[in-house]
């Protein structure tokens, strides 16, 4: 086998590993921010999901989006299309499993209409 073809399996090999290693850091649940990019890529967006940087809503500005404060609100730089229903979405709430888990659960919020 030639040099070559030889150093272009190792690299291939070696950035195959830190996909698999690097890929569940972003998208498994354990963070809020982790869930949100994780309800994104289920919606079908997977570039979305990687350049959404979530950025906490302030608490004041929770009332916008539901009358209790039950869920913590993300605002991201990138709107996506949910698959239910066809809404475009730039904030997502999210909530702490209650079943004692250290994984979190997001969903698209509305705006509430007043």
């Amino acid at each position: 086998m030639k040099k070559g073809r030889k150093k272009f399996l190792k690299r291939l090999e070696t950035t195959l590993i830190m996909v698999v290693v690097l890929l569940p850091v972003f998208f498994l649940p354990y963070t809020p921010t982790n869930a949100v990019r994780l309800c994104i890529l289920e919606n079908g967006h997977p570039i979305s999901a990687v350049f959404a940087f979530p950025i906490r809503t302030p608490r004041k500005e929770y009332s916008m989006y539901s009358g209790k404060r039950v869920l913590v609100y993300y605002n991201i730089l990138v709107p996506f299309e949910t698959s239910q229903g066809g809404m475009v979405a730039s904030t997502l709430g999210v909530h702490r499993l209650k079943n004692g888990d250290r994984f979190y659960k997001a969903f698209p919020a509305a705006d509430i209409a007043t």
